[in-house]
């Protein structure tokens, strides 16, 4: 995983220069690809070995985010095999079940309908990717308003909004900007950080507390950015 990091919310400002404009906007969509990789199945020994590359130990280490340094003492703790296997059962007992778990699904977070699956909100995420000219891969066989769904589409947008930028197109990145505005608004803002918290307590691994409180630290940036939230006083 490459440039890997949380958004510069200095970068927001619309008179910023278009590269630093699109830098900022190409590096929310690798943070956004990198999360969805890491909540969309078990990890995958080429996953675990790009979180000790150079750039990514030095990106992370922007979030406090130690994950190779975790990686290293799981490694002297389980040994090498057992570590993709352990984390893989972390991943099933987060995730999946079937004991006591944390679905990683928008419909069981929000606070405006009952937990269900399929619930009024799957169905509003489908459409509004959907209406915005995208598309669920073929096979795909997740629900629409899986975390890894829904931040796969910022990814999208994100460098959706880049390319524009770089290509001088500012109408064009207006326009995605926006729409990643009112989807985290009306959908990622509304449940995310809930599900983190949720993540953070049962997790029995340092590795994917750190996983979600990169997501949640991501989703409060993004609100700050978006004009959802005031950004916190510096002390």
């Amino acid at each position: 995983m490459e440039n890997a990091v949380i958004p510069n919310n200095d970068l927001q400002d619309a008179n910023e220069q278009p590269a630093a404009r699109a830098l900022d906007a190409r590096r929310r969509a690798d943070t956004y690809r990198f999360l969805a990789e890491v909540f969309a199945a078990e990890p995958t020994a080429k996953m675990l070995d790009s979180l000790r590359r150079p750039e990514a130990v030095k990106a992370f280490e922007t979030l406090g985010a130690a994950f190779a340094v975790e990686l290293d003492r799981m490694e002297t703790d389980l040994g090498k095999d057992r570590l993709a296997e352990e984390l893989g059962f972390e991943y099933t007992r987060l995730f999946i079940g079937p004991g006591k778990h944390v679905g990683p699904h928008e419909s069981l977070h929000r606070d405006d309908h009952p937990p269900e699956h399929w619930g009024p909100s799957t169905a509003a995420v489908k459409r509004f990717i959907e209406h915005h000219g995208l598309s669920y891969e073929e096979g795909f066989g997740g629900m629409p308003d899986h975390i890894s769904a829904e931040f796969q589409f910022m990814a999208e947008l994100a460098a959706a909004e880049a390319d524009a930028l770089e290509e001088g197109k500012d109408a064009k990145a207006t326009q995605a900007r926006e729409i990643q505005r009112v989807f985290h608004k009306e959908h990622i803002a509304c449940w995310v950080p809930t599900f983190c918290d949720k993540v953070i307590e049962l997790a029995e691994f340092d590795l994917y507390r750190d996983f979600a409180r990169m997501a949640k630290m991501l989703c409060e940036l993004e609100a700050v950015a978006f004009g959802e939230t005031e950004a916190p006083e510096q002390i």
